[in-house]
Parts: structure tokens; sequence; C-alpha cells
């Protein structure tokens, strides 16, 4: 029972004790990170746009405009949301997150919360939040800075905005690089089965979403390579065009996961894509945006559910297996246990996916972008949990089943092995009792012969010879007196 609430980590122990840092040499390596994290990141967008840039005739756009587009770019991936000016004094603001910026970001910053988790080990957990803040803190005020030179009139991201955002991405992944806890390894056994089983139906349903965005993609090139060559004006705007949707990728992929959920998502005030209806209004001028399905669905729409439930099969099925494998059979209510807790963290990482894949890109219709995160949430924890539980019934089932089928089987082994051995000991019985019987006409006693008349005789007429036997004896004594 508690090795299946608190197991210790394999191969782990105390690390051992090294030299102290000093706090100087600690802050300038954190300085360092954040800064490099921020350069890199800047420069996947930079870089192609200042290549095609040099492309342009000399007479083409400055320098100056494309790279605060690249900065604009990379700012939303922070989520510091960009303030849209007009000609006419109306303002808008673009809150709609790049994931694929974000992500790549958020490698770098991993990658750096583990660099200094190997360089400035934490002795104690109170040195973990002053590592935390050495790269959080540096990183946050270089996003405010970038903020606060790429802004025009025009576009622009509030300072305040781009370092809060900075800071909760940075604060997150540094603290999941430095910290080498992971619950799905270290953790107690029943806690890591659920976690592994979330991680196995989240990547399923993203699977199942990637797949579902790049057909509809793919069937619906023409019609994306036409809205890129109709928008596009110049080297810069298809550059912004294309990574744009470049960066947009991951949406899309979520905004697959939604549809494959049944939720769907919207692209606009009164819009709605799903598999059970689709009402589509004014769309952004993006390419990804071809991909959206046109008319009503087809009739093998709503079909697509079943990829939740096989993703809650799926995840229970690894889940289980790797806590059976480490603690042996699992009755029907851990079983039950695992798979629910697998249920709610699925339905939570699917929430939090589709917040950080929605939300507003101007002002007005298109004020709702993305998919609604408490009903994807809810539609991924129903189908998911579905999928899972089943499962998990239909192998309590099975185990039930092959132990009664066990149970019967030894039983008839036992009913045959007994039948056996009353059989044996029967004819043993049998040939104790012959072995003290004589033969048919042996007599073994002299009372017997006596009153066998064959048997004394030994034959017959043996009767009359003895009494001629007789007679002679009688006569004997009077001939002897004479």
């Amino acid at each position: 029972m508690t090795d299946l609430l608190v197991r210790p980590a394999p191969g782990r122990g105390p690390a051992p004790p090294g030299p102290r840092p000093s706090a100087s040499s600690l802050v300038v390596a954190a300085a360092g990170s954040a800064v490099a994290a921020v350069g890199f990141g800047l420069l996947a967008v930079v870089v192609p746009v200042v290549l095609l840039w040099a492309l342009e005739p000399q007479e083409g756009p400055s320098l100056a405009p494309a790279l605060r587009a690249a900065a604009d770019l990379w700012l939303s991936s922070q989520g510091a949301g960009l303030r849209v000016t007009q000609a006419s004094g109306a303002q808008s603001t673009v809150g709609l997150v790049p994931l694929g910026l974000s992500v790549l970001t958020a490698a770098l910053l991993v990658r750096a919360g583990r660099r200094m988790g190997e360089r400035f080990p934490a002795g104690r957990p109170r040195q973990v939040p002053a590592r935390l803040a050495a790269v959080a803190l540096p990183y946050a005020a270089v996003a405010a800075a970038v903020a606060e030179a790429s802004g025009t009139t025009s576009v622009s991201a509030a300072p305040w905005r781009a370092a809060a955002g900075a800071l909760v991405l940075a604060s997150g992944c540094v603290l999941s690089g430095a910290c080498p806890w992971r619950p799905w390894r270290d953790g107690p056994l029943l806690l890591a089965g659920v976690f592994r089983a979330a991680a196995v139906s989240v990547l399923v349903l993203v699977a199942g979403g990637a797949l579902l965005a790049g057909a509809s993609l793919a069937v619906h090139g023409g019609a994306a390579s036409s809205i890129a060559r109709e928008t596009g004006s110049g080297a810069v705007g298809a550059t912004g065009l294309l990574a744009i949707s470049v960066c947009l990728l991951p949406n899309a992929v979520v905004w697959g996961v939604s549809y494959l959920l049944g939720s769907g998502f919207s692209v606009g005030a009164g819009t709605a894509v799903g598999p059970f209806s689709t009402h589509l209004g004014i769309t952004p001028g993006v390419p990804l945006v071809a991909a959206l399905p046109t008319g009503r669905p087809p009739g093998w729409a709503p079909a697509v559910l079943l990829v939740a439930v096989l993703a809650g099969v799926l995840g229970a099925r690894v889940g289980l297996r790797w806590v059976e494998a480490e603690a042996g059979p699992v009755r029907l209510r851990r079983s039950a246990a695992v798979c629910s807790g697998a249920t709610a963290v699925a339905g939570v990482l699917v929430t939090a996916m589709a917040a950080l894949s929605g939300g507003p890109l101007v002002r007005g219709r298109l004020s709702t972008v993305g998919p609604s995160p408490w009903r994807a949430g809810l539609a991924a924890a129903a189908l998911v949990g579905l999928g899972a539980l089943a499962y998990a019934v239909v192998v309590a089932l099975r185990r039930r089943l092959a132990a009664r089928a066990d149970e019967r089987a030894a039983a008839e082994l036992a009913a045959i092995d007994l039948a056996a051995r009353t059989g044996v000991a029967a004819g043993g019985e049998v040939a104790d009792g012959d072995e003290g019987a004589e033969p048919p006409g042996v007599t073994g006693s002299a009372e017997g012969a006596g009153n066998d008349p064959i048997a004394a005789g030994g034959a017959p007429g043996s009767n009359a010879g003895g009494a001629e036997a007789e007679a002679e004896a009688e006569a004997a004594p009077v001939a002897d007196g004479e």
C-alpha cells in the first residue's frame, strides 16, 4: 500500500556539496542567460525579415519598420498585446498570442533554467526563488525595453504589460528547467500514473488536431496562396504574413483539437466552426484562414469525437500498465482513481491551451477568435474520461472473467484428480481381497474334506472303497482269535 503512495526517485540522491557561488557570479550568469533567450527569440523573427528586405528595391521601405514589426511579433508571443491606433483615432488591442514563437521562447528559457540549475544548484528550497528571480527579472526588464523602443503612434505595446507577460513566462519556464523533480517520474506511484495517462491523452489529441489542421490546409492550399498574394504588399508584407502564419500553426492545431472535442471555435463574433454546425462571416486576411471549413459539415463529422475517446483509452492503457509494472495488478477502485485523475489533468491542460490559443484580433467583429476555454476543457474531461473509465472497467471485467475461468479449470482438475485417486484406492482393495482366496475345487480345511465325498476320496467311487476297508478291519481281530 505504501509503495503506491510514496516512492523514492530512482537513482536520485542528495547532490554533493560544492563551493558556494558568489552573488555577483550568479547575477551575471543569470542576466546573460536572460539576454541570450531574448536575443535568440528576436533573431528567429528578425533574420528572415532582414534577408527579404535586402532583396527589396532601393526605393523600398527602410529597415526600421521591418525591425519594429519583428519586435512587435515577438512581444505578442510574450502575451504583451499590441495596441493598434487607426487613422480615425479608434484603438483596438491585438491579444492573439502566436504560440509558435511562444514555444520557441519557452524552450530557450527552459534551457536557461536548466543551465542555471547545473551551475548554481540550490542547496535549500529557500534558495530557489533567488535563482528564479535572477533570470526572470532581467528577462522582463529586457522585454519592457524592447516594447519601449519598438513602439510607434500606430502600433505599440505597453512596457508594463510586456514586462508582466515576460515575467510570468520566464518564471514558469525557468522553474521547470531548474527543478529536477518530475511528477510523472519522481512522484508517488499513483500520481505518476495519473500524469503519464494525462500526457498520453493530450498528445493523442494534439496529434489528431495537427492531422486535421494539416489536411484541411493541404486541401485548401490554393486559396491560402491567393490570400497571401492579395494581401501581401512587397517583401515586408509577404514576410509578415509568412511569419504570422508559421507562428500561428500551433494555434491552428489547438483549434483542431477543439473541433475534435465537439466544442469548436470561433473566428469572430457570431461565428462558429465545429463538427455539428459552421457559420462564418468576415475573416482576417491570413493564409491559415483558407483552411477553415465552409458550408454544412458532412454527415461523418460528429464521428471525430471518437478521437477524444480513443485518447482516453490509450492514456489509461499506458498509465495503468505502468502502475501495474511497478506494483502488480491494481484493483478497479485504484484504476478508477488513476483514470479520474488523468481526466482532470487532461481537462485542465486542454483548458489552458484553449485559453492561450485565442484572443481578440481587432475591436469589433474579430474581438473573439479561438475556442472557448471552459467548453473545450469540459468536453475533453467528458470524452477522455469516458474512454479512460471504459478501459478500466473492461480490464477489470476481463480479469474477473479470467479469474472465474481459472477457478473453474482448477475445480475441474481437482475433480479429475480426486476421481483418479478414488479409482486407484478401489482397485487396491479388490486386489487385497483376492490374495487370500483359494482356487475353485481346493479346500483349505479337513472339515471341508470330510463333508465333501469327492474331496475325501479324491475321485468318484472312493466312497465304496472306504466301506470295504472298514469291513476288513473288523474281520481282522476274529481271524487273530482263531
